[in-house]
Parts: structure tokens; sequence; C-alpha cells
């Protein structure tokens, strides 16, 4: 009879603890819901951005994500983006890294130098005098010059226009020029009218390049 009233009594306390540890894990909130989660700041595509597409405010947006799904090179700011070119294809909701995009100075497109409402025009050296002795550079100006054909009067057709291209290379170049080989194609920003200016000077004479100071006049 005692056996049969212990082995009940413990049959009686195993129920009630199987039923209190049930009543708290029904009652206690999850550990994953209550633990913080380190969050950062991002940077991501409200819509699609297609490549070579300069970016604006319009089309990105600032977005909180966890710290560990951050990825390397995350851009943290919209100051980082705007303005700047896209180097590949961006799907919305896509986080920006900065290896996704290039600054205008640096784009790999002449189109995306030039300034809004301007345009490019290269112009075909005959020989080195005409390109200052091989010497400007992209991001130089120049003055324009014509020598009419049979005449031995020289005209001022530009002044003070950007060099964008030497010979196809848009950025300067650091090492000494070589004048053995002279470049023969200088691009030049320039607007409708004046292109229309130097197109047609092209025609009447020889074109020539007269390098200015990139030292501001005091």
């Amino acid at each position: 009879m005692r056996r049969f009233l212990l082995l009940l009594l413990a049959l009686v306390m195993a129920g009630v603890t199987t039923y209190l540890f049930y009543t708290y894990m029904q009652k206690a909130p999850s550990q994953s819901a209550t633990a913080p989660v380190d969050r950062v700041t991002v940077v991501v595509a409200k819509e699609s951005i297609p490549e070579n597409t300069k970016v604006t405010d319009k089309m990105v947006e600032l977005a909180s994500v966890p710290k560990t799904s951050l990825q390397p090179d995350a851009v943290t700011s919209l100051d980082q983006v705007i303005g700047k070119l896209t180097k590949i294809d961006i799907e919305p909701n896509e986080m920006l890294l900065t290896h996704h995009l290039e600054s205008l100075k640096d784009a790999a497109l002449l189109s995306h130098k030039i300034k809004p409402g301007y345009r490019a025009i290269t112009l075909q050296a005959k020989n080195i005098s005409d390109t200052v002795a091989n010497l400007d550079q992209p991001g130089d100006h120049v003055d324009v010059l014509l020598e009419q054909n049979g005449k031995p009067s020289t005209l001022l057709v530009l002044s003070n226009v950007l060099v964008l291209a030497v010979d196809g290379k848009m950025t300067p170049s650091t090492k000494t020029p070589d004048m053995s080989s002279p470049y023969t194609m200088t691009t030049l920003e320039v607007n409708l009218q004046d292109a229309m200016k130097l197109a047609t000077a092209e025609q009447k004479g020889e074109i020539k390049f007269i390098l200015r100071s990139a030292i501001p006049a005091s």
C-alpha cells in the first residue's frame, strides 16, 4: 500500500512539474525575440538603375539592415552615391557598394565628361607644331588659331577651350612626352556654335593650339 502511495505521489509531482514547465514556456518570450540585434544604415536602390546612369536622390534611399548582413564596401551615406555613375545594373532594394560606382571625373565614357549643353569635337593635327609640341594634356585649356590658306594672317577662332582627350586618352599622363611620335587628334569641349566655327575653320586652313597657363592670374 505504501509503495502504491509513493508511486502515485511521484506521478502527481511529475505531472505538476510538466504543467508548470509548459506554462512557463508559453508565457516566457523567446530569446531570439528579445535579444538585441545590431543594425547599420546603408544605401539601397529604390528602383532599377541601369549601367552608366547618373544617380539622383530619387533613385536611392537609406535602409537599416542587420550588421551581420552588411557587405564589404557597402555605401552608408547618400552623399557617397548621388551624382556618381553606375558601373553595373543595380536592382531594386540592392545594397550599393563602392565598386558599383565611379565619379564623373573617372568615367570611362567621354559623353559623361562633357558638361550639359556642350559638345565634343575632335581636330586632327597636321604636324607637331599644331599640338603645342605634344605637351598639352586632357584637362588643359588652349586657344585655337587658324592660319588661313594663302593668307599671311592668323585668326583667333576660340579662346580658353577645355581639352577633353588627346589621341583617345582622357586622363593626363605623367610620362615624358615622346617627341618622336606626336599625337594626331585633340578633342575639345565646346558649345554647338563653337563646334561649327571649328569645323568651318578646318576647311579654311591649318588649326593650331596655344596652351594656356593652369595658374590663375593674380
